[in-house]
């Protein structure tokens, strides 16, 4: 007897709990941004973002989020401008960050790749490397539809952990829709 009630109770619990998760689902309210041109990302109210809003007619904004109430990393994007293999853009990329760092020296930590919500292809890689004995670790993303690619580019104040930085990004990126 004490069993089947405790059965119900769970039951009861959490049809409960997702009631709760659904209503505040529901009562959140998400802004969009339009990242770079013909690239726009909604946001979820329940992340800590702000918008730094484009200085001129030719910048874009900038997402910055806090974590635990401090600026934690931003995220920034670019329109690439010609069509290219993924392979010559990585190249390139790797090429700008070579003559950057101190030494021409840098490493390559980790890469991957997912989809965002409207099937498009995001490829990414994370970085270290240092200049004028500042080290940086900044994670490059690399959407791409049928018609436009995106540098989408992560970049972490000091001492802000990786591992908890990609899992948010590649989430707000999962919400990016090329228009």
């Amino acid at each position: 007897m004490v069993t089947g009630i405790l059965n119900k109770l769970r039951f009861y619990l959490a049809v409960v709990s997702q009631a709760a998760l659904l209503l505040f689902a529901s009562a959140t309210q998400a802004t969009t941004v339009h990242l770079a041109p013909g690239l726009e990302i909604t946001l979820p109210s329940s992340l800590a973002l702000d918008v730094i809003p484009a200085q001129d007619q030719i910048s874009s904004p900038v997402i910055a989020g806090a974590i635990s109430g401090e600026p934690g990393y931003f995220i920034a994007a670019n329109k690439v401008k010609t069509w290219e293999k993924n392979s010559v853009l990585w190249k390139r990329l790797e090429s700008e960050i070579r003559k950057r760092s101190t030494g021409g020296e840098f490493t390559l930590n980790q890469r991957g790749h997912f989809v965002t919500r409207t099937n498009d292809k995001v490829w990414f890689h994370v970085y270290h490397y240092t200049t004028a004995e500042q080290s940086h670790q900044q994670v490059y993303f690399l959407l791409k539809d049928q018609r436009t690619t995106y540098w989408i580019t992560l970049t972490m104040v000091e001492g802000v952990d990786i591992n908890l930085t990609i899992p948010i990004a590649k989430a707000l990126i999962r919400r990016a829709r090329v228009i």
